[in-house]
């Protein structure tokens, strides 16, 4: 990223965040079988489908490459072992024939995780599509740069994100993307940290929690407990010690925050206890650690963070 100042920290990438008005009463919500999104930005007729033919197109060379090392494998081994029976000074050859199924080996190796990679890509725009969201292969990463203010991301450097979404999630702009950060070491909500280059799916919501208190719900983990141990802090709530053990809440004033979180939303977070949920500065943030989602899974985090602003905007 440029050393250049972001842009404003309140404009969305779609610049359409809406405020609904609060509701009458807040009440347990049933599954739905369709998250409750439309589009923040109307895709251009085509847009998803020119970046899917763009992303199978080089996802046929790759598996044509793919398929080519596999036959390299026998075939170079074999291949120089029978040219160099004929021969009696067949040293050279014979080494060809050792180093050229390892060269392929290798190659297929690399090969396959951009195969993963771009197979990937196809199955979220097409997901992306029915849902009515844009989808971007490769954003720049000013459409990002505030996954960098995280205190999920402590200390990220040299981050990178692809596969961008752009829709809209309970009537607010939403965006997310698979992001993978090179936090170095540190402390951050989820505690002690080593250099982190894990990939996970970030859901970002600007404004949806606006006038709540910055903190973070995360799965409780062993560091969290055996920091805890030796006076490490954490939020506690004394009506909820189900959600104090299974869950690590963090923020600067717990007085305040354990006031504003609701029973609907202590609900929601025991029920997906493997999600991390993140207020900062009005943004609403929802991801699971070190896990991208399918494109199933996706729209359950959809599903998950609509129900979760619901919750929210009566705290």
């Amino acid at each position: 990223m440029s050393n250049a100042d972001p842009p404003d920290r309140h404009q969305s990438i779609t610049d359409s965040t809406s405020s609904p008005g609060k509701p009458d009463a807040i009440t347990p919500r049933a599954q739905k079988a369709t998250p409750r999104v439309a589009p923040a930005v109307q895709p251009s007729p085509g847009a998803n489908e020119a970046e899917i033919a763009k992303i199978r197109r080089r996802l046929s060379w790759m598996r044509l490459a793919f398929w080519g090392c596999v036959l390299l494998v026998p075939l170079g081994c074999a291949g120089p072992m029978i040219v160099a029976s004929f021969f009696r000074d067949n040293v050279g050859i014979v080494i060809t024939g050792v180093v050229l199924p390892l060269v392929a080996l290798g190659c297929m190796i690399l090969l396959w995780r951009d195969l993963r990679r771009y197979t990937r890509s196809v199955a979220l725009a097409e997901q992306a599509g029915r849902m009515g969201w844009r989808f971007t292969e490769k954003p720049p990463p000013e459409r990002y740069y505030r996954l960098k203010l995280l205190q999920s991301f402590p200390q990220a450097r040299d981050d990178r994100g692809v596969n961008l979404l752009e829709g809209e999630v309970a009537g607010h702009a939403a965006w997310a993307i698979d992001f993978t950060p090179d936090s170095g070491v540190g402390r951050g909500a989820v505690g002690v940290m080593a250099s982190d280059t894990s990939t996970q799916t970030v859901l970002l919501l600007p404004g949806a929690a606006s006038g709540l208190p910055d903190f973070v719900v995360a799965p409780k983990g062993w560091m969290d407990r055996v920091g805890q141990m030796f006076g490490g802090r954490l939020v506690e709530l004394p009506d909820y010690p189900e959600f104090n053990q299974q869950m690590a809440l963090r923020g600067r004033d717990a007085e305040t925050i354990a006031s504003r979180l609701t029973p609907e939303f202590i609900a929601l977070c025991l029920k997906e206890n493997a999600v991390t949920l993140e207020v900062h500065d009005g943004d609403l943030v929802v991801l699971r650690r070190k896990k991208t989602l399918s494109p199933t899974q996706f729209v359950e985090m959809v599903e998950h963070a609509d129900a979760v602003v619901e919750a929210l905007r009566s705290a």
